[in-house]
């Protein structure tokens, strides 16, 4: 009696690799090639992104969404290897727009690799050294030899081995202009301390915050708005007068203004100071409450940078 043959193990197919992004832009002049392969494909309308993969806009930029929800937008040139949530960039430029998470999202270049959590922020590869321009947020810029923590409107450089450049402030439209976005200005408020003049007006309780609502009247010339809350026990003194006074970095006033609040309107107030076209610049903004020889002030810092007259 012949033994019966042995069974044969079960062919095992190959898996394929997980997906990683799919592109978002129309696939015009897009190649793409996996890990292993040698030659460049055109990429197929509808084919996602595999971990691995590298991609090639040849006359085109190309707009990726990785499956955690960051958009990547390739220069025409670029190439990027996608890996989940890090992108290896071997030659071109990207911009991100990271979604806030505590995992973070990483583009890794030769010798640099940049960190973000929640932010947008632009990549440039020229030969080995990376540039990294901060639009909002924070992005840490890491080589062997140090590291450099960005915030908006910075940019670093990073060679390999060597430490990255100190910040320095930038114009970001210029830097993202390829992309066919824009910046809005930042009107970035510092926080208010405590009063510390000694005299308070008795009865009233006075703060000032900057408000996001912002508009633009033309390039390089924006509005920042105030709301000063106002809240008057019945014994607060009548007849409150509300002075506004915006000086710039070098001291110098550039504009004034002064109402009187009707009486009327004492208990509760919220009072919108709007501060018309301001030119790009560092400003103080001074907020005094007064009646009679008694007198509540606030002050509040804040900058309006360069932008090209759209908001997000």
């Amino acid at each position: 009696m012949k033994p019966r043959p042995k069974p044969r193990p079960p062919v095992r197919l190959p898996q394929p690799l997980p997906v990683v992004a799919h592109l978002v832009s129309t696939p015009k002049a897009i190649q793409v090639r996996d890990a292993s392969g040698r030659q460049w494909q055109p990429y197929q309308r509808g084919r996602p992104i595999r971990r691995g993969e590298l991609l090639r806009p040849s006359t085109a930029t190309a707009r990726i969404r990785t499956v955690q929800g960051d958009d990547i937008l390739l220069n025409q040139g670029t190439v990027a290897q996608f890996r989940g949530d890090s992108i290896a960039l071997f030659r071109g430029e990207v911009f991100v727009t990271a979604q806030h998470s505590s995992r973070g999202f990483v583009v890794r270049t030769p010798g640099t690799t940049t960190t973000v959590h929640g932010t947008q922020f632009n990549v440039k590869l020229a030969g080995q050294a990376a540039q990294v321009t901060v639009v909002e947020g924070t992005v840490q810029v890491g080589t062997s030899a140090g590291t450099c923590r960005l915030t908006g409107s910075q940019q670093t450089t990073a060679d390999p081995g060597r430490r990255p450049s100190a910040p320095a402030v930038v114009d970001v439209n210029l830097v993202i202009a390829w992309t066919g976005q824009s910046a809005a200005p930042l009107v970035a408020a510092a926080p208010l301390p405590p009063p510390t003049e000694p005299q308070q007006l008795p009865g009233v309780t006075f703060a000032v915050k900057a408000s996001t609502d912002t508009g633009w009247f033309a390039e390089n010339e924006t509005t920042v708005t105030f709301v000063a809350t106002l809240q008057c026990a019945p014994t607060a003194p009548r007849g409150l007068k509300l002075a506004t006074t915006v000086s710039n970095a070098a001291g110098k006033t550039v504009t004034q203004r002064e109402e009187t609040l009707a009486d009327d309107e004492h208990r509760y107030r919220v009072k919108k100071v709007v501060l018309d076209r301001l030119p790009v610049g560092e400003y103080v903004a001074q907020f005094t409450l007064a009646a009679g020889t008694q007198q509540s002030t606030r002050e509040v810092r804040f900058s309006v940078r360069q932008g090209d007259g759209s908001l997000p």
